[in-house]
């Protein structure tokens, strides 16, 4: 198996990715908030609204994804265990298959992460 396609692999990158773009989301977004004044920039109220709505996005993105891939699951146990029962073995179980849950259900947070670290430190630049 190659170790780059194993579901466990793929969970560790998409970790891996989220880990480093949200902190940097985080502070540019921070440092905008945090302008002088009372009220916000129209860039900043309209990056405060982005964040809002890239969340609850993201949010039913990610919900929608595990349960795909759990009713996927169920299916597949449920008939890997019928023939295993069948042929009087016991029914297999793969950590693989709630890697790739975990990580359905993280590639939407991870994607508008890597997204807005890019498009915020490319806003960020002079010129």
């Amino acid at each position: 198996m190659n170790p780059a396609r194993s579901s466990p692999f793929q969970l560790a990158q998409t970790l891996a990715s989220l880990s480093l773009h949200s902190p940097l989301v985080i502070a540019s977004r921070t440092l905008q908030f945090a302008q002088p004044g009372a009220l916000l920039s129209a860039s900043g109220q309209a990056e405060f609204f982005r964040m809002f709505a890239e969340k609850q996005a993201a949010a039913a993105e990610s919900y929608f994804a595990m349960v795909m891939s759990a009713f996927s699951l169920s299916q597949q146990l449920f008939f890997g265990a019928w023939s295993s029962w069948a042929r009087g073995q016991v029914p297999p179980w793969s950590a693989h298959a709630m890697a790739n849950t975990a990580n359905n259900a993280l590639r939407p947070y991870q994607r508008r992460a890597r997204a807005n670290a890019r498009r915020l430190s490319r806003s960020r630049k002079p010129g």
